[in-house]
């Protein structure tokens, strides 16, 4: 909210909204649509938690690709 005194002695308030300076990005280009295109996807790809072996084969699948590079 801001205050102006007003040349007659009145003072008028004004509401304002204010955005944090490190906030700034989201409302620049389509940064706001991209994080909702984005969370609907994750809403829809559930994380999978039961193929822990699954994910581990492939860290080491990867590992042992970029050592003998």
């Amino acid at each position: 909210m801001q205050i102006h005194q007003l040349d007659n002695g009145d003072l008028m308030l004004k509401i304002v909204v204010a955005i944090p300076e490190n906030e700034l990005w989201l409302y620049q280009g389509d940064n706001i649509a991209r994080i909702e295109k984005s969370l609907n996807w994750a809403k829809n790809n559930p994380i999978i938690t039961d193929n822990f072996e699954g994910v581990i084969q492939n860290m080491e699948k990867i590992h042992d690709k970029n050592k003998h590079k």
